[in-house]
Protein backbone atom coordinates (compact mmCIF):
# COMPACT_ATOMS: atom_id res chain seq x y z
CA UNK A 1 0.00 0.00 0.00
CA UNK A 2 1.62 3.65 -1.01
CA UNK A 3 1.95 5.74 1.86
CA UNK A 4 -0.58 8.42 0.30
CA UNK A 5 -3.62 5.67 0.07
CA UNK A 6 -2.47 4.84 4.01
CA UNK A 7 -2.64 8.76 4.61
CA UNK A 8 -6.30 8.87 2.98
CA UNK A 9 -7.76 6.20 4.82
CA UNK A 10 -6.18 7.02 8.15
CA UNK A 11 -6.19 10.49 8.49
CA UNK A 12 -10.14 11.55 8.75
CA UNK A 13 -9.05 15.46 7.21
CA UNK A 14 -9.07 13.21 3.91
CA UNK A 15 -12.67 11.49 4.74
CA UNK A 16 -15.80 12.70 2.40
CA UNK A 17 -17.72 15.12 4.74
CA UNK A 18 -21.09 12.59 4.80
CA UNK A 19 -18.99 10.16 6.69
CA UNK A 20 -19.38 11.86 9.60
CA UNK A 21 -23.15 12.22 9.24
CA UNK A 22 -23.65 8.28 9.42
CA UNK A 23 -23.62 7.97 13.08
CA UNK A 24 -25.94 11.18 13.29
CA UNK A 25 -28.84 9.49 11.03
CA UNK A 26 -30.01 6.90 13.92
CA UNK A 27 -29.96 9.58 16.41
CA UNK A 28 -32.10 11.84 13.81
CA UNK A 29 -34.59 8.97 13.86
CA UNK A 30 -34.86 8.87 16.90
CA UNK A 31 -36.04 12.44 17.60
CA UNK A 32 -38.05 12.79 14.30
CA UNK A 33 -40.28 9.06 16.53
CA UNK A 34 -39.60 11.50 19.80
CA UNK A 35 -41.63 14.56 18.30
CA UNK A 36 -44.05 12.92 15.88
CA UNK A 37 -42.64 13.92 12.93
CA UNK A 38 -39.82 13.85 10.39
CA UNK A 39 -39.59 17.35 10.00
CA UNK A 40 -38.90 18.41 13.95
CA UNK A 41 -35.69 20.07 13.04
CA UNK A 42 -37.61 22.65 10.75
CA UNK A 43 -38.26 25.01 13.45
CA UNK A 44 -35.37 25.67 14.73
CA UNK A 45 -34.71 28.93 12.36
CA UNK A 46 -37.98 30.15 11.14
CA UNK A 47 -36.84 33.02 9.53
CA UNK A 48 -34.13 31.46 7.55
CA UNK A 49 -35.19 29.80 4.37
CA UNK A 50 -35.71 25.97 5.03
CA UNK A 51 -34.43 26.35 8.84
CA UNK A 52 -30.96 26.90 8.23
CA UNK A 53 -30.26 23.15 7.15
CA UNK A 54 -28.01 23.78 3.71
CA UNK A 55 -30.79 25.33 1.92
CA UNK A 56 -29.86 28.92 3.01
CA UNK A 57 -28.25 31.80 1.29
CA UNK A 58 -25.01 32.85 3.98
CA UNK A 59 -25.80 36.20 2.66
CA UNK A 60 -29.10 36.32 2.58
CA UNK A 61 -29.01 35.01 6.56
CA UNK A 62 -26.52 37.82 7.65
CA UNK A 63 -28.94 40.60 6.45
CA UNK A 64 -31.38 39.12 9.32
CA UNK A 65 -28.70 40.59 11.91
CA UNK A 66 -29.10 43.82 13.19
CA UNK A 67 -26.53 45.95 11.61
CA UNK A 68 -23.91 46.78 14.99
CA UNK A 69 -23.60 42.47 14.57
CA UNK A 70 -23.13 42.32 10.71
CA UNK A 71 -19.54 41.55 9.56
CA UNK A 72 -18.38 43.46 6.66
CA UNK A 73 -19.74 41.50 3.79
CA UNK A 74 -19.82 41.98 -0.52
CA UNK A 75 -22.16 39.55 -2.48
CA UNK A 76 -20.61 38.22 -5.61
CA UNK A 77 -22.93 36.57 -8.12
CA UNK A 78 -21.73 33.72 -10.67
CA UNK A 79 -20.46 35.33 -13.36
CA UNK A 80 -19.09 38.64 -12.01
CA UNK A 81 -15.71 39.55 -13.43
CA UNK A 82 -14.87 41.39 -10.33
CA UNK A 83 -11.49 41.09 -9.95
CA UNK A 84 -10.10 39.80 -6.30
CA UNK A 85 -7.79 42.79 -6.41
CA UNK A 86 -10.90 45.00 -6.68
CA UNK A 87 -12.49 43.19 -3.87
CA UNK A 88 -9.61 42.75 -1.48
CA UNK A 89 -9.25 46.79 -1.55
CA UNK A 90 -13.17 47.05 -0.56
CA UNK A 91 -11.46 45.34 2.45
CA UNK A 92 -8.19 46.88 3.39
CA UNK A 93 -8.46 50.12 5.82
CA UNK A 94 -7.63 53.07 3.56
CA UNK A 95 -4.85 55.36 4.92
CA UNK A 96 -5.88 58.33 5.94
Amino acid sequence: MKFSNYKKYTNWEYWPSYIFYIPVIPYACYLALKAKSFGFFSAVNPAIKGSGNGFESKYATVQLLPEKYKPKTIYVKIGDKTSVAHISRSFTPSAA
